[in-house]
């Protein structure tokens, strides 16, 4: 198994350089080879996407659900990647929607954060420190 990282998926999913894409494409076309996505890339990939690219929250929504029918890939906790896209895609904030769910997944009652649309997203459980 061979990790990605997020610069062959912006390669991947942009298409936006003649030089890497063919290389890229020849390594995700290896013939019984599999690719693991760990979390933290599709995160990266979702920022470069929205700050680099500018891209809309439907196409990136679109670009990483879309990544996770790969056959041949393997992604961290899909599951949970799965549902923090269906978030994002109905207005969450990705990053923000796995924060959450992994503090509370472990244990944890409450959250302390600076941020203001955190707070607003999850009141009951995000506080300001004082």
């Amino acid at each position: 198994m061979i990790a990605l990282d997020t610069n062959i998926l912006v390669r991947y999913v942009t298409q936006d350089d003649s030089h890497q894409l063919p290389s890229v494409m020849r390594l995700l076309n290896r013939r019984g080879e599999t690719f693991f996505i760990g979390q933290l890339v599709m995160l990266e990939l979702h920022w470069a996407l929205q700050h680099h690219y500018d891209w809309s929250r439907s196409e990136i929504a679109h670009s990483l659900a879309q990544l996770l029918t790969i056959q041949n890939a393997s992604f961290e906790e899909e599951e949970v990647l799965n549902d923090a896209i269906s978030a994002y895609n109905h207005g969450e904030d990705l990053a923000d929607w796995l924060i959450h769910h992994r503090a509370v997944r472990h244990g944890c009652q409450s959250l302390a954060s600076f941020d203001r649309d955190l707070q607003k997203t999850y009141p009951r459980f995000v506080f300001q420190p004082r």
